[in-house]
């Protein structure tokens, strides 16, 4: 069975060089030897941030659309999404700094819609969402990573953990439904039932849940679970997902279950194969596709993030594996139409 068409709705763009990220100082500093940026990434980055990419080398290298396309020979593909990733701006306004970017790259036509990077605490918040806009009519809506864990090991994304309890954030959640604008949901499991009840309150602003909600240690150890724990965490995500998806504006993307915080371990011998893929990520994305239905579910790659773990044809080629048994109209929307139907592609 051929692939369907493909809108990827979740990758990310960077040029730690040229643009303020994370990893820019180092980059700027030793990018002349890949030797030695790799050994002061080494230095300088927490343990937790290594152990979350699970390779330093590819977040410090280059991943512009020549690399995407390059990576997507073959494939179907007939657009993107593109989600912030880590614009370092001096000021919440400069955050539309990234959008800009992005309409500044040769060959960005690929590219159909922006999430950008908002602070929803601000009470300048329609300014920075202005400055989306002006940067782009692609721009769609808002990611703010909320994942933070108290688990030993793990790469905190945000320092705030009462930020979903915090009345000031709940109205800037608001304020994206307001003005026609979604929000990208990324955080660790745990934290699920929280945001829950952040949607409950709110089914006016448009949500997709990023990663299938990020279970740390769901395949293997990471953050200090034993077998017994990680047994307990399985159980709670699927009766915090299976409450999530009583909410009928709440969408998922079927991503990022390949990154190395999930536990699977396959960055230590990848690419990893068709096979190996599905016998770890299908029976979950089957789940999550059960409980939400395919008309609010999308596959996406989280790439470059996830190819320390696989290859985007690999990836692909799983998630065509994976819904072999599904009808062609449920393929069509979890390839493409959801996607497409969300973002308003």
């Amino acid at each position: 069975m051929p692939l369907p068409p493909i809108i990827d709705p979740h990758m990310h763009q960077w040029s730690p060089r040229t643009t303020p990220r994370p990893v820019t100082p180092v980059v700027r500093m030793f990018g002349w030897s890949p030797t030695w940026t790799r050994r002061m990434l080494h230095l300088t980055f927490p343990r937790s941030a290594r152990a979350f990419v699970g390779a330093v080398d590819h977040v410090a290298a280059d991943y512009l659309p020549a690399d995407y396309q390059g990576d997507g020979d073959g494939l179907p593909i007939e657009g993107v999404v593109h989600v912030e990733a880590g614009w370092q701006a001096r000021t919440p306004e400069g955050l539309a700094e990234e959008t800009a970017w992005l309409e500044s790259l040769p060959h960005n036509d690929f590219i159909l819609g922006i999430v950008g990077a908002a602070d929803l605490e601000s009470p300048k918040l329609d300014a920075q969402l202005d400055a989306h806009s002006a940067a782009s009519a692609r721009f769609r809506g808002v990611r703010d990573k909320l994942a933070c864990s108290p688990a030993r090991g793990v790469m905190d994304w945000n320092t705030d953990s009462r930020l979903l309890h915090n009345p000031a954030w709940h109205r800037g959640y608001a304020r994206l439904g307001e003005r026609g604008l979604s929000f990208d949901a990324w955080m660790y499991s745990h934290q699920l039932p929280a945001f829950r009840s952040v949607a409950a309150n709110h089914p006016e602003t448009s949500v997709v849940l990023c990663h299938m909600g990020t279970p740390v240690g769901f395949g293997g150890p990471h953050g200090g679970l034993s077998e017994s724990e990680r047994h307990d965490l399985r159980a709670r995500w699927r009766d915090e997902m299976m409450a999530l998806a009583e909410l009928s504006h709440v969408h998922v993307k079927l991503s990022g279950f390949l990154m190395p915080v999930v536990g699977w371990g396959l960055h230590t011998d990848a690419p990893a194969s068709v096979d190996a893929i599905v016998e770890r990520i299908g029976p979950p994305t089957l789940d999550v596709i059960r409980w939400f239905g395919a008309e609010r579910c999308m596959f996406a790659s989280n790439f470059p993030m996830d190819k320390v773990s696989t290859t985007l044809s690999n990836l692909f080629q799983a998630f065509d594996r994976i819904t072999a048994a599904h009808s062609e109209s449920e393929r069509t929307d979890l390839f493409a139409g959801t996607a497409r139907r969300f973002y308003r592609l």
